[in-house]
């Protein structure tokens, strides 16, 4: 994978946008990445881990709260663009951060896109526009886990300078933390806990064996009690009793199982049989039970049976004795009845007679007042109307025409009420009220008409007022509109005297700034100078002590006949003397690091007071002449100048809308004027029509009205006719439907008479009985039939028929008493077989139960017999694990192997073939903790294998520089073999010589000519030196950074 062009803004330290185009230091394949402690170095890191990870780099706890940039205001934008290629093409991924704008409750989330390049065109074609989406996508064109990319790209230097020099047990941590082995050590432990858990279930499961053998025991010896026979034989518990030891599983199991099987079906067997034996006592009583008991029912039903026929003949006798005179009762009831039936004949006919003499009065009661009514004076005007329709002239005036085929006027009351006379009226009327209705609606027209005329007149008046105040106000628009263009034209000449005023004002600003920076720079850069000066003087001093004891600790380390790793000799005659204290080398050491950052404080305080000096000479050559009172005077007077002109700009439009809406208003009042005018003439016109067709359809109304005044007069007499008419139809109609009823009735009558028993109607009469006698005689008859009934049903069933005539009863007492003796003796066998039934079931229920036991037990051993020997193994015991080894040191072992497999021939490349790297069991002449875990070097040039603490400082850079590019390969072939062509290597220049870095320098350069382009992060003012391609970040006063890109 190749990092191609990264773009960012608003992150960390930068709230500016900046570019970094790697593809730019490809050529020489190394560039700086360099700038003071804090500055935002690591946040390139961090942007480059957030495109493409959405997560920054640093340890799990890390929060992406760091990514936005506290200088950016809540409108600016923040976002990382990266361009990258990898096997499947060239892609660009863009994200934005989280992040919570000040006064949201809600943080404002952030987002992801990720295009793909075209290969031939160079056109962006988008691939995933949504986070979760783009989130996916990544992980397939990157198979790298986060953590396993930054320790391939941002190589962990620190980490292997404490690495090289620590002891086997540091060391195993160091190695846990790169490659995450903890998963092993979790294994172990929860080998061990399953293991114990194991041993704990077998515990239980022995428990619950020999638990289960003692409810067997106690179950049998219960069955024993309760022996239903004599003869049978006792179960035996003596072949189950050694099963029920955990100590048998320690051995085979593959006959046990088959074994316990068949003891105990023989035990069962032996159980089975108690019950069986009291099951068939308890039959046999059951069965003297029942038939006990059926022989007493039997009994009893006999007896019930024989007094049931003896009572039945004799209640049958007592019947016998009143049919007599239930016959005379059945024949009265009967002429009753039929007698009734004459009688509701003859009353409805009496009902319809009156009703037909009530319907013939009324009908000539209605036939008089009809009479009345068409010779009075109302009936007479109202036969005078003739009927007649509407219809109009050529300017749609009303005139009213008589019907074409008329009835003719009735002369008598009966031709009234026969013709169609009065409905011919009733329609005219209708027509007569619409012509009414309309001379109405012609009097509201011609009262609106007048109305909206002199609307019309009052709003002409009015149009016509306005139209002679319009030119003085058009006059006074026009001038206001010249002069706000005049002052308007000012507004650019204005703004740029604003802006140089402003621009000078800005520099006098910043110089007074720069003034200050440049003190505060000019007091550091001395306290910097004082520091390291003193720095540098202990340095030298603690060299001086070091050199010195160096002899002394060479010696202190020999050995009577093993070789000197300097000069190889096996003798020793003349070891040096003299002190040989640790605290010498870590003095050295102190004071080698207070000198680097005493020097890299110097460097950076004198930068800071260069820049402070090229800057106020910049601002005092831009300055010129020019003084800070005239040029505020002047900006004050050019801003108040600018404000009016913008003033007046910002009123012209309106003035301008002002004078178009003034002359546009005259026009349109003039056109007002004139429609006003027609309008009115028009209405005046509208009135004329309108009181016409109303003044003719008034006369040609009130001509066919006379002799009534109004229609509603003519309506009012009409509805008196027709009331009248309808109530006379009526009567007729209810007195016909009368006489029709009576004779129906009549004929009725007849023939119910004719139909019943008797020959008058006098006769019919004197059959009739009164409601209560008729009562009294239904319930008698009724009674009597329902008990005869009864009687004789019950003579006649089947068990009564079945019975002899000579029978004698049982003795039930008898039969009582033996059917007790057969329950009691029935109850005792039940309550045995229940008990020893019960007994039995406890017994199988306690053997399945022993016999699950045992098969937990033995599935237990069988199930984890593997768990323990591979726990054993995972922890370094038992014989199958020679070397004692867990299996997170393996682990680790075999990790370390493949970092030196790769380390090595970088290291050997570094040192010119002197040094190599090897894995050892011993450190220190102490046997380490992590077996197999130490570190050694091989000297070559003196054939002897030493400890890497005794490397100088530069070697232990290059040789951990060595293990930390070795890292970045074993992982990169783990994660299925990325080629990783962009990386960064991080600080620890600083402990170099000039000779060793030139040394790295060069072999970092060979490194690049295979394609990969790195990246080293430092502040050592050597490498600025040696290292034309770089990237320079600066911390400006106000604490955010820049960068500027030099390749």
């Amino acid at each position: 994978m190749r990092l191609l062009k990264l773009t960012f803004a608003g992150i960390g330290p930068f709230p500016g946008e900046h570019t970094i185009d790697f593809e730019s230091a490809e050529d020489s394949g190394l560039f700086l990445l360099e700038g003071p402690t804090g500055s935002g170095k690591s946040t390139i890191i961090d942007a480059i881990t957030f495109a493409l990870f959405n997560d920054v780099a640093g340890e799990k706890d890390s929060s992406k709260d760091r990514i936005r940039s506290d200088f950016c205001a809540p409108s600016d934008a923040s976002f990382v663009r990266l361009t990258f290629s990898v096997p499947r093409g060239t892609y660009v991924v863009e994200r934005t951060p989280q992040f919570l704008k000040p006064g949201n409750k809600s943080a404002t989330p952030g987002k992801a896109t990720l295009w793909r390049v075209d290969s031939e065109s160079g056109v962006l074609e988008p691939v995933a526009t949504k986070s979760n989406q783009v989130g996916a996508e990544m992980s397939q064109l990157l198979p790298l886990k986060k953590e396993q990319f930054l320790q391939t790209v941002v190589l962990p230097q620190g980490k292997f300078n404490t690495f090289l020099s620590a002891e086997s047990g540091e060391r195993e941590k160091v190695l846990r933390t790169i490659f995450g082995t903890e998963i092993y050590t979790l294994i172990i432990e929860k080998l061990k806990q399953q293991a114990h858990e194991y041993q704990k279930q077998i515990d239980a499961s022995g428990a619950s064996l020999v638990s289960a053998y003692e409810s067997l025991q106690e179950s049998i010896s219960a069955l024993k009690l309760n022996q239903p026979v004599p003869e049978l034989e006792t179960p035996d518990l003596g072949a189950l009793k050694q099963y029920a030891s955990p100590l048998l599983f320690s051995g085979s199991l593959d006959n046990l199982q088959a074994e316990l099987a068949a003891h105990v079906q023989q035990l069962e067997d032996s159980v089975e049989k108690y019950s069986i034996a009291a099951n068939e006592k308890m039959d046999t009583a059951k069965v003297r039970q029942d038939e006990a008991t059926s022989a007493h029912e039997a009994g009893k039903r006999l007896v019930k049976l024989l007094k049931q026929r003896e009572e039945a003949i004799s209640h049958r006798e007592a019947l016998a004795s009143q049919s007599t005179e239930i016959e005379k009762q059945r024949r009265s009831l009967q002429l009753a009845h039929r007698a009734e039936l004459v009688q509701k004949a003859l009353t409805r006919e009496q009902r319809a007679e009156t009703k037909q003499r009530t319907a013939s009065e009324e009908s000539k009661k209605k036939q008089t007042a009809w009479n009345q009514f068409f010779s009075s004076a109302t009936g007479k005007k109202l036969t005078s109307l003739r009927p007649m329709v509407v219809a109009r002239d050529e300017e749609n005036l009303i005139e009213l025409e008589p019907l074409s085929a008329t009835v003719s006027c009735p002369e008598t009351a009966e031709q009234l009420a026969g013709s169609g006379y009065l409905e011919q009226i009733a329609e005219s009327l209708l027509t007569a009220k619409q012509v009414e209705s309309e001379v109405a609606s012609l009097e509201k027209q011609i009262k609106q008409a007048e109305v909206e005329n002199g609307q019309q007149l009052d709003s002409l008046k009015e149009l016509e007022a306005k139209l002679k105040q319009l030119p003085d106000q058009l006059t006074k628009a026009k001038e206001l509109r010249e002069s706000l263009t005049q002052q308007s034209s000012q507004v650019q000449a204005l703004e740029l005297t604003v802006d140089k005023l402003q621009e000078v004002e800005k520099l006098f600003k910043e110089l007074g700034s720069t003034q200050t920076r440049e003190a505060k720079a000019e007091k550091q850069f001395k306290t910097a100078e004082a520091a390291l000066v003193e720095a540098d003087a202990q340095k030298k001093l603690a060299q001086t002590i070091w050199e010195e004891g160096a002899a002394a600790r060479l010696a202190k380390e020999l050995d009577e006949g093993a070789p000197c790793p300097v000069c190889g000799s096996k003798a020793h005659p003349s070891p040096a003397e003299g002190q040989a204290d640790s605290w010498e080398e870590d003095t050295y050491k102190a004071a080698q690091e207070r000198l680097d950052k005493a020097l890299a404080e110097w460097n950076q305080r004198k930068t800071e007071l260069d820049t402070a000096k090229a800057q106020e000479a910049e601002l005092r050559a831009r300055i010129g002449e020019r003084k800070a009172a005239d040029t505020l005077t002047l900006l004050s007077e050019a801003q108040e100048n600018l404000t009016r002109a913008h003033r007046a700009k910002e009123q012209l439009p309106e003035a301008e809308a002002t004078q178009s809406r003034l002359e546009e208003a005259s026009q349109k009042l003039a056109t007002q004027i004139s429609q006003l005018r027609g309008l009115s003439q028009a209405q005046t016109r509208k009135v004329k029509a309108l009181t016409a067709q109303k003044e003719t359809a008034t006369k040609a109304l009130s001509a066919w009205l006379s002799p009534f005044s109004k229609v509603s007069e003519a309506q009012k007499s009409l509805n008196q006719a027709t009331e009248a008419l309808s109530e006379y139809r009526k009567a007729e109609a209810n007195q016909k439907q009368a006489e029709n009823s009576l004779a129906e009735a009549q004929a009725e009558s007849r023939s119910e008479l004719l139909e019943s028993p008797f020959k008058t109607t006098e006769e019919a009469q004197a059959a009739r009985l009164t409601a209560s006698k008729l009562t009294e005689l239904e319930e008698a008859i009724k009674t009597y039939d329902a008990d005869l009934a009864k009687t004789l049903g019950v003579l006649e069933s089947e068990e009564i028929m079945a019975l002899p005539k000579d029978i004698t009863p049982p003795d039930l007492a008898e039969l009582a008493e033996a059917t007790q003796n057969a329950q009691k003796q029935y109850q005792e066998t039940s309550s045995l077989a229940g008990t020893v039934v019960t007994l039995t079931q406890q017994a199988k229920q306690n053997t399945d139960r022993f016999q699950e036991r045992f098969q937990e037990l033995a599935d237990y051993y069988k199930q984890n017999q593997e768990l323990l020997r591979v726990s054993a193994l995972a922890q370094g015991r038992g014989s199958e694990n020679d070397e004692s080894t867990s299996l997170s040191t393996y682990v680790l072992l075999s990790r370390l192997e493949d970092i030196l497999a790769h380390a090595n021939p970088i290291l050997s490349q570094i040192s010119g073939g002197r040094y190599q790297l090897a894995r050892t069991h011993k450190e220190s002449r102490q046997q380490s903790r992590s077996a197999g875990l130490g570190l050694e070097i091989i000297d070559h040039q003196t054939g002897h294998q030493r400890s890497t603490k005794t490397l100088s400082g530069g070697e232990g850079f290059y040789t951990s520089l060595s293990l930390a590019l070795a890292l970045s390969s074993v992982v990169t072939s783990e994660a299925g073999g990325i080629n990783i062509e962009t990386m960064f290597i991080d600080e620890g220049f600083g402990t170099l010589s000039p000779e060793y870095l030139d040394q790295v320098i060069s072999e970092l350069h060979k490194l690049s000519k295979g394609g990969t382009t790195i990246g080293l992060i430092s502040h050592v003012k050597e490498l600025q030196e040696r290292i034309a391609d770089r990237i320079t970040i600066r911390t400006n006063m106000d604490g955010h950074s820049t960068l500027k890109v030099s390749f």
